[in-house]
């Protein structure tokens, strides 16, 4: 799609029609935009500045390199780098050891999860983890002096030996095999996970003729070398039997062999005893073997193309190297450059220009390359410094994350963490740091292996190094790495980002924090959402991380590049697009936001192993016929479904957010991001608000285009995992020729985007499988509609294979399943419910997709009449001569056509698609079907569904008073339905059309309410006939039409029906009821006002006197006497209306007795403090007339509680300053207290 075109109908007010095609490559172009940037990173040489080979640079001089996050301003200090995840003691047995050890030792094997110590002539190993599965092996007489695992090589062991454990001692070199058992079917047996065994008896032992090894390291074909405390490198090369001139096992001294002629003299140097070999690096993706010596010399070993072969190349002194790292870094004082303490070769993934990094005890790293950059194919052939950036014993480097220990006492060490993974994409190498407290002495140093990551599908990533981690995080788990010290291990895990993000969420509960607003300001807006969608499409975090990315993530926005100052900070590249304003030419820009980025971005990275790969690889396989070439699967079930996975997850998630997306307002600017000329130019605000709204008008469109193309690559993604777990090569054979020629070349992104007819022959290809094996398809059927529904849908031929078997029932469930699967989101009801809007696209395709699939219900039904109701045994004029034609067998009789179309309609009565209903309402209308279908055969559960969904019916067609009718109808059906039968179904359904009948009624209720207002507006007309258009629910009512026009009556019984209740809400209701009445009646004589307002005040009181909780007698007595004195009412009037409306005499007085003695100032300030005891004086005066109002067994008491509160109320009246008023209540009350004692 061209989003200049589209921008442009965009002005002038309307869409262009894009097919579903288009809308897929335009938003396939975003991901490989993403996926382009992605591809951007840096080398290491190019990070550290270093343009050749021969022209080497220094960094880590300045401030910027080592960035503070502390002192950066951005609300980072809690930000950290490693986290602690366990420590573990050593296994009780091997403390019991020490106490009788000479000589120890300590190391670990990460590649099966162990630790090692050896004492004397005893190894131990165990699990570093947990301590357990303690293994031993105590067979030779030696001191071991060096310890290493190695892999095997191929083809001479038995299979259950997964390593080798090699032993040195001063005497020997041993080849232990070391095997495990399965912890459970299905682990796998290398993993290190089941119980360890060494086996007891040495495979190989060879003396070592008086050589001191000091360091043993394996590689992956399984070839072992070993440094020499003579300064030599040795090999120990084994095979299956003896040769014609070599034994089956043997050491190789290689730095003295003949093939030291190949090493340059200029670069030999003597070899002696003085300068041992103290450590080997190995780069398996190079095949190349480095040494450090005692004295800091580094050599090269050639191990060939294939890693068989050996070669000394280079070898610097250490005296060249300080040398040549002072000359480049000249203000490095020369001690920081020795003496070195590890080396750590590069592979290919870490680097293509740099080869090897040494570290030197005071942690200055010193980069190092064996070729010419960019000959990343020759073999190594020198040793060249190329970089440089408080006491360092022990060192690792691997992937970009350094570990420093550096000795703080005798008894603790400090290990120093350094990595980049905080500035993937700087443009230079910068590092933040983190150090943490080791107890005790660190005697080894290394990182747990993780599980076997998935294999690259592009060509590039195995010529160019791995990306950041932030590419990579959604699918890795965290590294994680263990320091042994006598104490035990120590396990730390380095922190992602995505884990840094979620442990600030947790620390600083919620995404309100400063912390978190820096963690975005650290990696900007597009990379922090991606992070964050990591979070919420994959559960990992509160549900914080998905509002965090569409609060931070800001919206798009509109920018004008003939004007423009620096770009917003993180919020992507400007999409160009002109679009024209009356009165001036202004060129706008379209600034998709970080929320929109995010979504592209981390689409792309779940995509980046297998969107440009090819779908298939050829397979040749021999047959009697020749070699026959297969098409294969490049993926396996396993990467399909990971794959998957991931895509669900932001699918389910876009879906989601999308529902609550309300498109462009002014409240959507991005946060920070202000209009200013800068951004937007020199224009007025009407143009500015304009062109902003356009904007955000164009990014919900992209991600409209975005979530369609998510769909469609989570349908070919369950599409080929089906496919492959059906023996893809065998469905791919059915093909045609020129289909399989072009699924050759075929893309994944094609696939998506533009092989939807080959998705469909695909499927074609799977079903004539399962019929040519003559197996039932129905359940591959399901799942192909389950999962692919856009890709295999209810065309007119599935339907008509169907009808052709009379598998009516099927269409119906075929039909709806495809409906729920095209619109999940339920967009097409929300388009049909607001009255179906031009504007809203999405909605219009969702509809007209969903009618596609309902036409063919209906379709059906109306063949199904028609076959019901014609004769075809009727006498009729033949069509030819000759007897009569042999009757069609797959025709339908009348009678069978009527039974298909009974069960039909009962199982589309059964659907809960709303808007399928609506569309087969629709159908029956048409057909004047509704009364025959309600009084046949009194199917009374189908006519009541029938009814309430015609009640339901969209439409002002069909008016409230109608709708009330149908429901009135349905309850009876309903009825009749339940006494026949006592289904739990059609009792759940009846209670459901009294709550419908129920609010409906409120609806008339607030229909009534509306039409006596008496300034009948056009908004009054409009929401008069949105209520004859539809059934609303209780929240609706009371949100748009009650609270909106202010009848509080309708919101008093909308709180009652709903069953809420809020005290104050309820007092605030009935207080805007009593104040409508009485300023409805001014104007009146009052005893006519009285009686208006207790004829009303009556009629709502007795549907509510029975709540107490709606109906507050004491709040609304009070509130009613209190206005009666502003207006001069009667004091007999409140509580004769409150007798009349139900409330009992005893609480009648209850609440004036307790409303005198709360001394209420109010009637004080309106100088009538005498008014509630001439109301309790009124009140009691109509007990004593009407003495039959209490029941004959309440008298006595009700009597006694009377004369106590007279003789109250007269001590009351006694203490007060003598008025005529006060005289006249005096009597009054003396006169009631001797009636009352009477009575």
């Amino acid at each position: 799609m061209n989003i200049r075109t589209m921008s442009s109908f965009l002005a002038q007010g309307g869409l262009p029609p894009l097919s579903h095609q288009d809308i897929l490559e335009s938003a396939g172009r975003l991901v490989d935009k993403h996926l382009q940037d992605d591809r951007n990173y840096l080398d290491l040489s190019e990070q550290l500045k270093v343009p050749i080979h021969n022209q080497p640079s220094v960094s880590g001089l300045h401030d910027f390199d080592y960035p503070s996050l502390p002192e950066s301003g951005i609300g980072l200090e809690c930000l950290a780098e490693v986290s602690n995840v366990k420590r573990v003691p050593l296994p009780p047995e091997l403390v019991e050891q020490f106490g009788m050890q000479c000589n120890c030792m300590m190391g670990l094997f990460p590649d099966i999860e162990r630790a090692w110590l050896t004492i004397d002539s005893d190894i131990f190993v165990w699990k570093y983890e947990d301590g357990t599965d303690l293994a031993y092996f105590d067979g030779l007489n030696e001191t071991i002096l060096s310890a290493s695992l190695v892999k095997p090589k191929t083809g001479i062991f038995q299979p259950h030996i997964q390593y080798l454990l090699c032993l040195a001692t001063h005497v020997d070199i041993v080849l232990l095999g070391v095997s495990f058992i399965r912890p459970f079917d299905g682990a796998a047996a290398d993993s290190g996970s089941g119980e360890m065994h060494l086996l007891p008896e040495a495979l190989f032992s060879i003396p070592t003729d008086n050589t001191y090894i000091t360091y043993i390291i394996g590689s992956d074909n399984g070839r072992i070398f070993m440094a020499g405390k003579d300064g030599c490198l040795y090999e120990l090369a084994y095979q299956a039997n003896d040769g014609w001139f070599s034994r089956k096992c043997r050491k190789i001294n290689h730095s003295k062999s003949s093939l030291s002629f190949l090493v340059p003299s200029f670069l030999n140097f003597s070899f002696s005893e003085d300068d041992s070999l103290v450590q080997l690096s190995l780069d398996q993706s190079r095949h190349i073997l480095y040494a450090r010596s005692e004295k800091g010399t580094i050599q090269v070993y050639d191990l060939g193309h294939d890693g068989t072969g050996m070669s000394r190349v280079a070898a610097i002194p250490l005296q060249q190297i300080v040398h040549n790292a002072s000359h480049i870094a000249r203000t490095v004082e020369r001690s920081n450059f020795k003496p070195l303490v590890h080396i750590s070769a590069l592979t290919k993934s870490e680097s293509s220009n740099v080869h090897l990094v040494a570290i030197t005890q005071s942690g200055v790293r010193l980069y190092f390359t064996t070729n010419p950059f960019g000959n990343i194919k020759s073999r190594p052939c020198m040793l060249t410094l190329v970089h440089k950036p408080t006491n360092v014993h022990m060192a690792y480097h691997k992937k970009g994350i350094l570990m420093l220990v550096s000795s703080q006492t005798e008894e603790s060490d400090l290990l120093w963490t350094i990595s980049g993974d905080s500035f993937p994409f700087h443009n230079q190498l910068m590092e933040a740091n983190m150090g943490i407290g080791i107890d005790g002495r660190t005697w080894a140093l290394g990182e747990v292996q993780p599980p076997a990551e998935p294999r690259p599908a592009i060509l590039e990533y195995f010529t160019k190094a791995d990306p950041p981690v932030v590419v990579s995080q959604h699918c890795e788990l965290p590294r994680r790495f263990v320091l042994l010290t006598a104490q035990g291990s120590h396990i730390l895990s380095k922190l992602r980002p995505v884990d840094q993000l979620r442990q600030l969420l947790i620390d600083c509960q919620g995404p309100d924090s400063i912390e978190v607003k820096g963690f975005f300001s650290l990696h900007k807006i597009e990379q922090a959402c991606a992070t964050c969608l990591i979070l919420a499409c994959s559960k990992l975090a509160p549900d914080e991380s998905g509002k965090l990315s569409i609060t931070f993530g800001g919206s798009g926005m509109s920018v004008i590049p003939t004007n423009i100052g620096p770009t917003a900070p993180g919020m992507g590249q400007p999409y160009f697009h002109p679009a024209l304003t009356p009165g001036q030419n202004i060129v706008q820009d379209v600034l998709f936001s970080g929320k929109h980025n995010g979504i592209c971005l981390y689409l792309g990275r779940i995509l980046r192993l297998i969107w440009e790969s090819n779908i298939t690889t050829d397979f040749p396989c021999q047959t009697p016929q020749g070699i026959l070439n297969y098409l294969t699967s490049s993926f396996t079930s396993e990467e399909l479904n990971r794959v998957l996975e991931n895509v669900q997850g932001l699918s389910d998630f876009v879906d989601f957010n999308s529902r609550f997306d309300t498109g462009p307002s002014d409240s959507m600017v991005p946060s920070g991001v202000p209009f200013t000329p800068h951004i937007m130019g020199p224009i007025d605000d009407q143009t500015r608000k304009r062109l902003q709204n356009e904007a955000q008008k164009i990014e919900k469109i992209s991600l409209q285009h975005i979530q369609e193309l998510i769909h469609r690559i989570e349908e070919v993604l369950g599409l080929l995992k089906i496919l492959v777990d059906h023996q893809f090569h065998i469905i791919a054979s059915l093909l045609t020729k020129d289909q399989q020629n072009q699924l050759r070349t075929m893309t994944f992104k094609q696939l998506v985007i533009s092989g939807k007819e080959m998705c469909g022959a695909l499927i074609t290809c799977l079903i004539k499988r399962y019929l040519d094996d003559n197996a039932t398809i129905d359940a591959v059927n399901t799942k192909l509609r389950e999962i692919c529904p856009s890709l295999y849908s209810c065309d007119d031929a599935t339907c008509s294979k169907f009808a052709v078997v009379h598998f009516y029932e099927g269409i119906v469930d075929l039909c709806l399943t495809v409906a729920h699967k095209r619109d999940p989101q339920k967009l097409a009801l929300h388009y049909y419910r607001s009255g179906e809007p031009v504007e809203d696209v999405s909605g219009m395709s969702a509809y007209m997709s969903r009618m596609e699939c309902y036409n063919c219900i209906t379709d059906t039904l109306q063949y199904l009449l028609t076959a019901s109701v014609s004769h075809p045994q009727a006498p009729s004029v033949p069509k030819a001569p000759g007897p009569p034609p042999t009757p069609d067998p797959s025709r339908l009789s009348a009678l069978d056509a009527e039974k298909y179309q009974s069960d039909v309609f009962r199982l589309a009565l059964k659907s809960d698609d709303e808007l399928f209903h609506v569309a087969l309402y629709d159908w029956m209308f048409n057909s004047n079907l509704t009364e025959k279908l309600l009084e046949k055969n009194k199917n009374f559960p189908s006519a009541a569904r029938i009814l309430s969904k015609l009640a339901e019916r969209h439409g002002t067609d069909v008016p409230l008073q109608q709708r009330i009718e149908y429901l009135s109808r349905a309850l009876l059906c309903a009825k009749s339905s339940t006494t026949h039968t006592s289904s739990a179904v059609e009792g759940e359904f009846l209670h459901e059309l009294e709550e419908k009948m129920e609010v409906a009624r409120l609806q008339l209720q607030v229909q009534k309410a509306l039409s006596r207002i008496s300034n009948n507006t056009l908004q009054i007309q409009e929401a008069m006939n949105r209520l004859d258009s539809d059934l609303l629910d209780l929240t609706m009512l009371y949100e748009e039409f009650a609270d909106r026009f202010e009848l509080s009556e309708c919101k008093l019984a909308i709180v009652h029906c709903a069953g809420l209740y809020d005290g104050a809400l309820v007092e605030n209701l009935w207080q805007n009821i009593i104040d409508g009445e009485i300023d409805g009646t001014t104007g009146m004589a009052d005893l006519v006002r009285e009686t208006n307002i207790r004829n009303k005040l009556v009629s709502i009181g007795k549907l509510y006197i029975k709540t107490e909780r709606y109906y507050p007698a004491a709040f609304i007595i009070k509130y009613l006497e209190q206005r009666s004195c502003e207006i001069n009412l009667s004091t007999k009037w409140v509580f004769e209306m409150m007798l009349e409306t139900g409330l009992s005499v005893g609480k009648l007085l209850e609440i004036y007795d307790r409303m005198f003695k709360s001394r209420d100032p109010y009637w004080q300030t309106i100088q009538r403090p005498l008014r509630l005891l001439e109301v309790l004086c009124e009140l009691l005066n109509f007990v004593t007339k009407n003495p039959t109002i209490i029941p004959s067994y309440e008298r006595r008491p009700f009597t006694t509680l009377c004369l106590d509160c007279v003789s109250s109320y007269l001590v009351e009246l006694q203490a007060m300053r003598s008025t005529e008023h006060q005289v006249r209540l005096v009597s009054s009350f003396k006169r009631l207290q001797s009636e009352l004692e009477r009575l």
